[in-house]
């Protein structure tokens, strides 16, 4: 399917109001990128698309082939797994990315001062969910940031959850690592697998913060 340029999809029944709530958010969203278009006409403007996504020691089995006789393997589970910040944006396919332990205000400040120095230069439109730390009074947002916010339940609006399937369909199917240190290689791995096999032009950057 990839290879003609399909996908498979699943239909989704839609409640009229989070229908409405979208298109609100979709409009909001686009007259920023405008206002912002018109107020800084000497820089380039950047929408993109941030979310959060954990990766564990041991992973959800998933449908593999194997010979005839072969027993399946009993899946176990460990609480240890390590988290990941990344944001996109979907008319360049430029991101970044940033692993780090914990989904805390601090650890959301840290990904927003990196992303400025990523991006020093442009102004970002960065949209995510309504998760307590992207909403937090704590957070001091870069001069170059606007943030703004999906309505609860959409995660169909934010682009970056289908890098987070590619991600653990590509580099954690029925994968077992002893430490999560082996986690982190994998996920720099497999993003970096991305620009080499991507038929779309893909830049990424991947950072790693140890506490």
């Amino acid at each position: 399917l990839k290879r003609h340029g399909w996908r498979k999809v699943m239909l989704r029944a839609k409640h009229p109001k989070k229908a409405d709530d979208e298109a609100i958010e979709a409009q909001k969203i686009s007259d920023t990128v405008r206002l912002l278009a018109i107020q800084n006409q000497t820089k380039r403007i950047r929408l993109m698309f941030q979310d959060e996504a954990g990766f564990g020691r041991i992973n959800k089995a998933k449908r593999a082939g194997a010979k005839e006789g072969i027993v399946r393997a009993f899946h176990a589970t460990i609480f240890a797994n390590i988290g990941m910040y990344g944001v996109v944006e979907p008319m360049t396919g430029e991101s970044f990315f940033l692993v780090i332990p914990y989904c805390n205000t601090k650890c959301m400040q840290l990904f927003l001062n990196r992303l400025h120095d990523e991006f020093p230069n442009d102004i970002l439109v960065v949209v995510c969910d309504g998760a307590t730390w992207h909403k937090s009074s704590k957070l001091e947002v870069p001069e170059n940031m606007t943030i703004l916010h999906i309505p609860p339940y959409t995660p169909e609006m934010n682009p970056i959850e289908q890098i987070w399937r590619e991600l653990r369909t590509q580099g954690f199917r029925n994968e077992v690592f002893s430490t999560l240190e082996k986690v982190v290689n994998r996920l720099c791995e497999t993003i970096a697998t991305f620009q080499k096999n991507n038929h779309q032009h893909y830049s990424s950057a991947v950072d790693v913060v140890h506490f």
